[in-house]
């Protein structure tokens, strides 16, 4: 039968095997380049998937290395979770809330807020933290656009009025800024540590209709007798209208907690209260504690030690612990010094650092005593000094930070304050980070010292530092009035301040401005001027000596030589710069 032409032979067994094959090697061939599109499309999501899934397992040993309070393994999870996944959400606030429990610098925390915005999954409250992170830089500047860009409706709720609050308080607004605080406690009644800080707030504020109801409201937090209560504990044992009865309740309450560093530092004071609410009872009490301690050896004794020196127990100290075993404990050695102190015993000082004591405590520190002991046995005052300029020389003038603050508090304690201004103007060149408190300091040294340069060269940095802080840019101008230096720069600062609406100052600032007006009136001899802006000063009340003696002065050059006189006699002389003095002797 023959075939028709239409219709193909079989194809033979080979020729089926072939194409087979090519069809297999056109699939394989199809398969791997939808695979390399895939990959080409795709492979940057799938690895950035990947990569946040790994560290993302890290962030349950982070949680919990903070929540134990073992910072070394949180910080070593956290670095290899940033590691895998620098830009990962979850990662960034695990970061987030690191940074918060450590208490680090702002900057390390606006540079993880920095990176959740530019993922764009940062919430109101994390943009709110990030405002107030600026604030404490300080830049007011940035903290004011963050709150200004927050929606209306988030104004109210309890993130907005954090950041407000910090905003109004680095501007010297303290009562809005109290204010505003307590908003924002109130806005979030629902978290208990929302309820915890009102109460704490209320408590601390000296008003009397808010500080009763709190330390009320403090007791059942305390009963809890968990985590929250330690700080309502520490707060109702220090309040002065505790009871006896209130102080036995609280050390129960203490001695239920789980045992641990803080709880025993917890205890101690609950103790001191009730040895300060049973007097008659404090020979039996102390010796309670220490036998509660007597079988433990001689380098856990630390705690026990501080307490003593804080309850001025120096003779005990001496009896329970030898000049000997001070000198191989470390961890004693600093009570064992402190007792001697307590009991003015210089030269026992002087014999126990200069002899032998455990190699690996500081030098730093045992070069300290001896300055102290020192500046009281020694018939030249000169001594004292040259080991504090030397240590401070030691410190690399501010670079090892623990030495030059150590040398500087010594210095502040011994009266020398020359000394201790330059170890703070030290720490402030080598630790820009830390220049507001390490100026303030600056400035109270030198305000000792009667250094009314030094006084005016601090201000002058701190207003650069917070130029929206009226407190610092008014004391910066009345110490360049009083000085007599940049009156211009003074002078132009006051019309600044005259253009601002009334209602943006408080009726503190309009007095202390009053005074500067007229001070300013006296220097480019406006005598004129200078009467219509006494009069606006209604109250000195809360004047420093230094402006007290001005406003005397200046009432005196307007000719009431009574007023003056009045105020001059009561302001104490010792007290004032050279230039203060001059004004105080016109009224008297």
């Amino acid at each position: 039968m023959s075939t028709p032409l239409s219709q193909k032979p079989p194809l033979r067994p080979d020729e089926l095997e072939a194409q087979t094959s090519i069809r297999w090697m056109l699939w394989s061939f199809l398969g791997l380049l939808a695979a390399a599109a895939a990959w080409w499309f795709f492979f940057d999501e799938v690895a950035i998937s990947a990569r946040n899934w790994w560290g993302r397992r890290h962030i349950p040993a982070i949680e919990a290395g903070i929540e134990a309070e073992d910072w070394a393994n949180a910080a070593k999870n956290l670095h290899q979770a940033t590691r895998w996944a620098p830009d990962d959400p979850e990662v960034l606030r695990a970061a987030v809330q690191f940074v918060t429990r450590t208490g680090s610098e702002p900057r390390t925390m606006l540079r993880f807020l920095g990176r959740l915005q530019e993922t764009g999954a940062i919430t109101v409250a994390e943009r709110c933290l990030m405002g107030r992170m600026h604030v404490r830089l300080p830049d007011l500047k940035t903290a004011h656009e963050i709150y200004d860009a927050l929606p209306a409706e988030e104004l109210s709720k309890r993130p907005a009025l954090e950041l407000l609050a910090e905003i109004q308080k680095a501007e010297g607004l303290h009562a809005r800024s109290f204010l505003t605080q307590r908003q924002a406690l109130l806005a979030d009644p629902e978290n208990p540590d929302s309820v915890l800080q009102l109460a704490l707030l209320d408590a601390r504020s000296g008003d009397a209709s808010l500080s009763g109801p709190a330390r009320e409201r403090l007791w059942p937090i305390a009963r809890r007798g968990d985590a929250k209560a330690a700080p309502a504990v520490e707060f109702l044992a220090q309040h002065r209208q505790l009871t006896a009865a209130e102080g036995a309740e609280l050390l129960q309450i203490v001695e239920a907690m789980p045992e641990g560093a803080k709880t025993e530092a917890l205890r101690f004071k609950v103790l001191s209260a009730v040895l300060r609410l049973n007097p008659h009872r404090r020979q039996e009490l102390l010796n309670k504690e220490l036998q509660k301690w007597g079988r433990q050896p001689p380098a856990n004794l630390g705690p026990l030690l501080e307490w003593l020196v804080a309850e001025r127990e120096h003779e005990r100290i001496l009896r329970i612990v030898s000049a000997q075993t001070a000198a191989v404990y470390g961890a004693v050695l600093p009570h064992y010094i402190a007792a001697l102190r307590g009991e003015k015993r210089w030269a026992a000082i002087k014999q126990m650092v200069a002899g032998k004591v455990d190699p690996s405590f500081p030098r730093v520190q045992l070069r300290l005593w001896l300055a102290e002991a020192e500046s009281h046995i020694s018939d030249d005052p000169a001594t004292p000094r040259q080991i504090l300029n030397s240590l401070l020389e030691e410190s690399g003038r501010g670079e090892h930070e623990m030495t030059a603050t150590l040398t500087a508090q010594l210095a502040e304690q011994l009266g020398q304050w020359d000394i201790a201004r330059r170890c703070y103007e030290a720490l402030t060149a080598r630790h820009p980070t830390k220049a507001i408190p390490l100026l303030t300091k600056v400035y109270d040294a030198a305000s000792h010292e009667l250094n009314g340069q030094a006084m005016l060269q601090a201000s002058e940095k701190l207003c650069d530092l917070k130029p929206t802080d009226m407190v610092f840019l008014d004391r910066v101008n009345y110490l360049r009035l009083v000085l007599g230096t940049d009156l211009e720069v003074a002078q132009r600062a006051l019309d600044e301040a005259a253009k601002m609406p009334p209602h943006h100052i408080t009726p503190d600032r309009h007095i202390a401005l009053s005074l500067l007006r007229a001070l300013a009136a006296y220097r480019s001899g406006h005598r004129q001027e200078i009467a219509p802006h006494l009069a606006k000063v209604r109250a000195i009340d809360t004047f420093p000596p230094g402006p007290r003696a001005v406003y005397a002065g200046l009432m005196a050059v307007m000719g009431d030589s009574a007023g003056g006189y009045k105020i001059a006699e009561f302001v104490p002389e010792a007290l004032l710069l050279p230039e203060e003095r001059r004004f105080l002797k016109k009224a008297l």
